[in-house]
Parts: C-alpha cells; sequence; structure tokens
C-alpha cells in the first residue's frame, strides 16, 4: 500500500513537473523564509552597530530622555541590539528613585534624547 503511494506521487511529480521545482527552488524558498524570521535581528544587530560605533553617546554619559516628561538618565550599556538606560525621578534637588529602560536599537531613533553641552566661555 505505502509503495503504490509512493510510486503514484513518483508519477505525478514527473508529470507535473512539481518535483523539478521544488528541487531546484526548494533550498532558495528555506533561505527567503529564514531571512524572513531573522529580519528583525539583522536590522537591530545594524542598528546596533551604527550606535555602537558612530554614535556621538557613549556609556556612562548623562541625558535627559522626553518620555511623558523631560527626565534626567543616565546610559549604562550600548549594545549591538539593545541600549539600556537607567531614569532617574528627582524631587527637591535629591534623587527618590529611578526605573531601568531598555530600548530596542531600531526603536532608540523615536526618542528624544538630549544632552547638556560643556559649557562655555561667552565674551
Amino acid at each position: 500500500m505505502e509503495t503504490e503511494a509512493v510510486e503514484g506521487l513518483q508519477k505525478f511529480s514527473q508529470q507535473s513537473g512539481l518535483g523539478v521545482l521544488v528541487e531546484q527552488w526548494g533550498y532558495w524558498f528555506i533561505i527567503g523564509l529564514a531571512l524572513l524570521f531573522v529580519r528583525e535581528s539583522i536590522s537591530n544587530i545594524i542598528s546596533g552597530a551604527m550606535i555602537f560605533f558612530g554614535s556621538s553617546y557613549t556609556n556612562n554619559e548623562c541625558v535627559y530622555i522626553h518620555l511623558n516628561e523631560r527626565r534626567p538618565a543616565r546610559i549604562t550599556n550600548c549594545g549591538l541590539l539593545s541600549t539600556t538606560f537607567y531614569l532617574y525621578t528627582i524631587k527637591d534637588g535629591e534623587v527618590k528613585s529611578g526605573t531601568l529602560l531598555k530600548v530596542s536599537n531600531t526603536k532608540l531613533k523615536d526618542l528624544y534624547i538630549e544632552r547638556e553641552l560643556d559649557h562655555l566661555r561667552v565674551q
């Protein structure tokens, strides 16, 4: 019974050309499907490389991040896939609490990040 089914499938494959199509293009289909699954990771790695190597931001740098309000933050890790910030809540001149914010490098461009300039002498 199984051999008849296998022979029937082989005849159908030979007559319709489906076997040749799968044989020639099957690998490309599998590669394309795998690329669709890893597309987000590849995009994160490319964005991370741009942030890691070409950014003016460095680790341990103090910045302001505008989420719902302007909050002071410190960049703790600029990685290839994500960037980590410590956000602080300041009341009456003292740090009262803080939160950890980990942002994917592809989403980093959507954040409004502000950095104070060095003090300049004005004449």
